[in-house]
């Protein structure tokens, strides 16, 4: 059973007594009270912040039901230059364990993606060699995964893979050409990978600062 991370309060002895006797409450239980209200409150703003910023992957794994493929060093170079995963044979069969009709090929995203999809196909690039598939996301998993290969066809969409080299509809574009692109088109859009080199990860992240480049759900 999950334990409520609110309880309601319960009103002590004082509160309950009416305002006529409101004089009588020591200070310090006064002031004690207003601190816990006060921490109640940006606990209560914390996590409605965090539930508004939408897709929480850590949340997900531990409460959807998934299927975790692990990925060959091929697929790992093709899922970060193109976000295509082409099944082996192996993880077909493992799929087909809770899954009917299992594609040969999942269109994948990660959890930084340039756009407000929140998922839109049931495959999810979640560490450099781990792909999730999303079980309760996979009776339109042709229409998503279409869908989510057709996003990288866009002439201002790019993708980045594990190593930290950017891909634009497959073919590697230098660091200095995308800069360029970022700063003198409006609109550029970055798929980063679940994780990325620090150095890379610092200058992507002074480009969103400026606004030249978007990637975050």
């Amino acid at each position: 059973m999950k334990k409520n991370l609110f309880p309601a309060l319960r009103p002590g002895p004082t509160a309950i007594s009416g305002a006529s006797h409101q004089k009588h409450i020591p200070n310090s239980s006064l002031n004690i009270t207003n601190v816990l209200t006060k921490a109640l409150f940006c606990l209560l703003l914390t996590v409605t912040s965090a539930l508004a910023d939408g897709f929480n992957l850590e949340f997900s794994l531990e409460t959807n039901p998934h299927v975790t493929v692990h990925l060959s060093p091929e697929q790992i170079i093709e899922v970060g230059r193109t976000r295509r995963l082409v099944l082996t044979q192996e993880q077909k069969e493992k799929l087909g364990y809770n899954l009917k009709n299992v594609p040969d090929v999942f269109g994948v995203e990660s959890p930084r993606e340039p756009t407000c999809s929140c998922c839109i196909s049931p495959a999810m690039w979640i560490d450099t060699d781990k792909v999730t598939i999303w079980l309760d996301k996979y009776s339109d998993t042709e229409q998503f995964s279409k869908h989510a290969l057709t996003a990288r066809q866009q002439d201002l969409h790019f993708v980045m893979d594990s190593e930290g080299r950017i891909f634009h509809k497959g073919t590697e574009v230098s660091f200095d050409r995308f800069n360029n692109i970022a700063n003198t088109k409006d609109g550029v859009k970055l798929a980063m990978p679940p994780i990325c080199p620090p150095d890379v990860e610092k200058k992507i992240d002074v480009m969103t600062s400026k606004g030249r480049v978007s990637f975050k759900l």
